[in-house]
């Protein structure tokens, strides 16, 4: 099947999508949330975006109010980059029993069941964040590392975002204290030694096999400290390294018994495109909403600041052209679901492996869409409340 051959078939003679199909508001929206699915190469479905992106937000008279909000939502956040978590309880708090009159005895026993199971599974997160927060409060980081941030709580939203289920939550507890003991040394890096103290800090701690990484900070604070400007390849060699998406995504399989295979880890090792895709929504989008504040201090040159001296373009144009490869990342990660049986020594393994990176890659479109969410906390407090402390209403 072509895929040109069948958006194809919406278009006029001079080639551009058909005017008439902008009144059918639910089919335009489902056009737009279809289009979020495609791989290289899929052109048509380019332009069939800019076509739905341009007529949803075109201010278009919708007299459904429910319809309005489902238009709204999707063009700030489509379908494939929610989180399955957060996406669960909107759908909830959103169901609307009268678009379901057919089946209304059926749709209110399920929605029940969903309120309950949501809660219930609240219940178990609760549980585990009161502990991880007890073990953060006895490391007392308040105290001994003044400088770095506290962010226990969007630490656990962001693995929570990998995976909610029941079941991998021993993997949810040690990836969250390791997510926040890396913050810990991040900060360290940006904000508190300087190069020549970081060199004995470093060697210090290779033994734990986490000297790539370290390597990689050193590095960039070796270009801090000396005002060196890297070429963009450069400095995207290093910075993919410092999302430390490789590492958490590998010790994310240790809570997925069906991941963790020696196939699995050497197939990971390899640096496979769906990893590097993932690492590059992470990379551009923190720089694209972090670059400014960070250059206000002593920093090393963002992606953003390399794209510039590289190519003397604007840095608005910079920013443009930055998203534009998220969106070829995003392509890339959609093409590897659709080859994973064509790998069939992890072909076992490969579908829950997809889903870590892509959940992953989902948490830094909630976390880095408008800003920096991890550094300014409050943006993320809306989520924080949703899933893990206010339960779903359940009604009369």
């Amino acid at each position: 099947i072509c895929i040109a051959d069948i958006f194809g078939k919406f278009k006029e003679g001079e080639g551009n999508f058909k005017v008439s199909l902008a009144s059918d508001v639910p089919s335009l929206l489902s056009l737009y949330e279809a289009c979020f699915l495609a791989i290289p190469g899929e052109d048509i479905l380019d332009q069939a975006l800019a076509f739905a992106t341009q007529h949803l937000g075109s201010g278009n008279k919708i007299m459904n109010p429910n319809l309005v909000e489902e238009v709204r939502f999707a063009l700030l956040r489509p379908i494939r980059k929610r989180l399955p978590r957060l996406e669960a309880r909107r759908y909830i708090d959103t169901f609307n029993m009268d678009d379901h009159q057919s089946s209304k005895e059926n749709s209110a026993s399920l929605l029940r069941f969903a309120q309950l199971d949501f809660n219930i599974v609240q219940r178990l997160h609760q549980e585990e964040l009161r502990e991880i927060q007890q073990w953060w409060v006895d490391l007392d980081v308040a105290t001994n590392f003044k400088y770095a941030r506290d962010r226990i709580a969007e630490c656990y939203l962001w693995v929570m975002g990998m995976y909610f289920e029941p079941k991998y939550s021993q993997g949810r507890r040690l990836l969250t204290k390791l997510i926040a003991v890396m913050s810990l040394g991040d900060d360290t890096y940006d904000n508190y030694a300087t190069y020549e103290e970081l060199v004995p800090f470093t060697e210090a701690i290779e033994s734990m096999q986490l000297d790539t990484l370290l390597k990689a900070y050193l590095m960039e604070a070796k270009w801090r400290d000396e005002g060196y400007r890297p070429k963009l390849e450069e400095c995207m060699q290093v910075s993919l390294v410092t999302t430390c998406f490789t590492f958490l995504t590998i010790v994310s399989f240790l809570a997925v018994p069906e991941a963790a295979t020696e196939d699995t880890f050497h197939w990971i090792s390899t640096d496979p495109t769906v990893l590097v895709a993932s690492k590059t929504v992470c990379r551009l989008m923190n720089d694209i909403v972090s670059h400014k504040f960070e250059q206000e201090r002593k920093h090393v040159p963002s992606a953003v600041e390399c794209y510039v001296d590289k190519t003397g373009l604007s840095e608005e144009k910079v920013v443009e052209l930055l998203n534009e490869e998220v969106a070829k990342a995003w392509k890339d990660i959609n093409e590897e679901y659709l080859m994973m049986n064509r790998q069939p020594n992890v072909v076992a393994a490969k579908p829950p492996i997809l889903d870590r990176m892509l959940n992953l890659a989902r948490v830094i479109d909630l976390i880095y869409k408008e800003d920096d969410g991890y550094r300014n906390s409050h943006l993320l407090k809306h989520y924080v409340v949703s899933v893990l402390q206010e339960p779903v209403s359940l009604g009369v």
